[in-house]
């Protein structure tokens, strides 16, 4: 745009002129951008918030989705103090009754020789700590004396080596020794405690249990002399310096209690076998027995399902919003009459209606669980209708609204897990084999009884499925035949502490003269050995000396057709097959099929997850408004060009209207001034 200004000449006012003008050009061209923009704008929010109801639809979804919210159990303990308990899926409902009668502890020794401070030297060498189950006979007086203790013996632990920490002119001092172990991370923990009398070094097994105490051994390499109370030997805590040099304050020991009033034992006051599904953390003693109690997850199943009530009916507020007509504001949604928002709301409402897909269960829709269509179009739940069908079948429930997995009575199967790559259908499950359990076996001559057992073939070691056990003792006594033998020697395995706790256990059994034992676990995993404790002669008086040892094997059969991977007897399909991701427990040889079904939910959700993937058909939507918008940008830039033309042309114009009035107005002046110099007859000139 030039310059600028009023007329000089004539006094026109150009500026306003041209400006009422130019907004007179510009209203209408820019009343019909405003409103095409607007149009655009609210179409790209409204598809926006139907973008956002349904993520935050499906988003409600996904616990009411999930089959292990299905399968959860629920465990409660009476006295949480005492004992708190955990149950996964396999837990068996019903009621127990747990005593707690002593927790596992970890073994404390503290050193008898006081120092004056942290600082004060120690000495140098190596300090062997060694693992395993420790006799300690503690002073029975009255106040006791410890400094009357017995350390009576220690057994080393099977299968668990020496750990040694080097203590060296930089770690002599009491600090620096406690540092030293510390830092070595060898499950021993040592610390710095000043009993009034001075400050002693105290070390604590970091792990609980009879078989994890310590026993601590000294090179010393300051006086050369192991044993005596100077330097490091001070630190010595075994049968060879008896209870000079270090105590004990803490025995190890195992946890004790029953089930059912069943005495059972654990080094851990974490124990995760006793009960097959559940675990329990043993806190304190009881007085009385606590009650445990494991239920169907019947309130979380309910909670999930109202939460995807409430997460539709919001879905469904917010889509009336955006497509009804409000008659009473006179004012229309802005997606009313959209082809895609009535596409999404239609699609999704008749698969609320639709029946699972597969399952062949009793139930199958929504109405026949208790969830209907109010006549506003909101979901409700019938209480009463829903308890009904959770009461009689969880699986029922699960089957009408997510991802379910059935196999046919009778056939053997069971456990189904399958990832969410595997397809809707039914697979055929073949089995050739099932797996087998690793055994040792032999014959034992019935004319050997009653057979005599005591302290030279008393103990022997078993190796259950990879993991060795301790030593193993039996009862030295006449036994009288081959059977109560067998009970005994079933009964000392599995009540090995190192066994239990990794879940290992046998069974023993007797046909005839064979002794047979066997691994409790099927599979190539499942695998026995059994040797000697030190120079006993176990095996030979067992009849195990040479015995005939086999291994386990894994079962064998087809998942879908094509050979499947198996471990034990859980059957996988195969990576390469649709089955990949399918996996089944087995028990016989019946085969039959896994059918996998859909669920409505899971339908709303696969359905959903279209709506919201890449490239879908509101971004598209979404993005071709946008490209409109831009469009618009480009038409007010091309406007704007325009409308310069136009102002400009507007001042040339008034420009010369100017020109001319001021060439007017001068021509004017000039005349006046002549007409008034004309003499007029009569007149005299002044």
């Amino acid at each position: 745009m030039g310059i600028t200004a009023t007329g000089v000449g004539s006094g026109l006012d150009i500026d306003g002129l041209v400006s009422q003008l130019m907004a007179a050009e510009r209203a209408p061209m820019d009343r019909r951008l405003f409103k095409r923009e607007s149009n655009i704008t609210s179409d790209i929010s409204a598809l926006g918030s139907l973008k956002s109801a349904l993520s935050d639809f499906k988003a409600s979804l996904a616990s009411a989705n999930s089959l292990s919210l299905y399968q959860h159990r629920n465990a409660t303990s009476s006295n949480t103090d005492a004992l708190i308990v955990g149950a996964s899926a396999s837990a068996a409902l019903g009621n127990y009754s747990v005593s707690v009668e002593g927790l596992a502890a970890a073994q404390s020794v503290a050193v008898r020789s006081t120092f004056i401070a942290p600082s004060s030297e120690v000495g140098t060498g190596t300090l062997t700590f060694t693992f395993g189950t420790t006799g300690y006979t503690p002073d029975t007086g009255n106040p006791p004396n410890n400094a009357n203790d017995t350390y009576d013996s220690f057994v080393a632990k099977a299968g668990v080596s020496s750990k040694t920490v080097t203590i060296t002119n930089a770690d002599s001092s009491l600090s620096g020794v406690r540092d030293a172990i510390n830092r070595a991370d060898i499950g021993v923990s040592a610390a710095i405690v000043n009993d009034g009398t001075g400050y002693r070094l105290v070390m604590t097994s970091d792990a609980t249990g009879a078989e994890n105490s310590v026993e601590i051994s000294v090179t010393d390499t300051g006086d050369s002399n192991n044993t005596d109370n100077l330097g490091l030997s001070r630190l010595a805590f075994n049968s060879s310096v008896g209870t000079t040099n270090a105590h004990q304050t803490v025995a190890a020991a195992d946890a004790a209690f029953t089930v059912n009033g069943l005495s059972l034992s654990s080094d851990s006051n974490n124990v995760a076998n006793a009960l097959d599904g559940l675990t329990l953390t043993l806190k304190q003693k009881t007085t009385t027995a606590a009650s445990v109690t494991v239920t169907d997850n019947t309130a979380g199943i309910k909670g999930a399902i109202k939460s995807f009530v409430a997460g539709y009916n919001a879905f469904n507020a917010a889509v009336t919003r955006l497509t009804k007509f409000d008659a009473s504001a006179g004012v229309a949604g802005a997606l009313q009459g959209d082809f895609t928002a009535r596409s999404i709301i239609g699609q999704t409402r008749a698969t609320l209606s639709a029946a699972a897909l597969g399952f062949d269960g009793a139930l199958s829709r929504l109405a026949e669980i208790g969830v209907t269509t109010s006549n506003t179009g909101d979901l409700e739940v019938n209480d009463t209708k829903l308890d009904a069908a959770l009461k009689s079948s969880i699986d029922d429930v699960a089957g009408v609204l997510t991802r379910f997995a059935d196999t046919p009575a009778e056939s053997g199967l069971s456990n189904v897990t399958f990832t969410d790559a595997v397809e809707r259908g039914t697979y055929a499950v073949a089995i050739t084999s099932l797996a087998t359990s690793g055994t040792i076996a032999d014959t034992v001559a019935s004319a050997g009884f009653p057979k005599t057992i005591n302290s030279s073939n008393n103990d022997f070691q078993m190796t259950v499925d990879g993991t060795a056990s301790g030593t193993i003792t039996l009862t030295s006594q006449a036994y009288a035949n081959l059977g109560v033998l067998a009970t005994e020697m079933q009964t000392k395995i599995n009540a090995d502490a190192t066994l239990r706790a990794a879940g290992r256990s046998v069974t023993v059994s007797v046909s005839g003269d064979d002794l047979e034992i066997r691994s409790n676990s099927v599979g190539s995993a499942s695998t026995l050995q059994i040797t000697n404790s030190g120079g006993d002669s176990t095996t030979t008086t067992l009849g195990l000396d040479s015995p005939t040892t086999t291994n386990g094997t894994d079962l064998v059969g087809t998942l879908g057709g094509v050979a499947g991977l198996a471990e034990g007897n859980v059957l996988t399909g195969a990576a390469s097959s649709g089955t990949a991701g399918i996996s089944v427990e087995v028990s016989s040889t019946t085969g039959g099929s896994i059918t996998i079904s859909e669920g409505i939910i899971d339908q709303i959700d696969t359905l959903l997850a279209t709506f919201l993937a890449a490239d879908n058909t509101i971004d598209t939507r979404i993005g071709r408004l946008q490209e409109r918008a831009d469009d618009i940008v480009d038409e007010r830039a091309a406007l704007e060009l325009r409308l310069d033309g136009i102002e400009a042309r507007y001042r040339r114009k008034f420009n010369a209207l100017d020109s001319l009035l001021n060439e007017i107005s001068g021509s004017g002046a000039m005349v006046a001034n002549q007409l008034a110099n004309i003499p007029i007859p009569g007149q005299t000139k002044k």
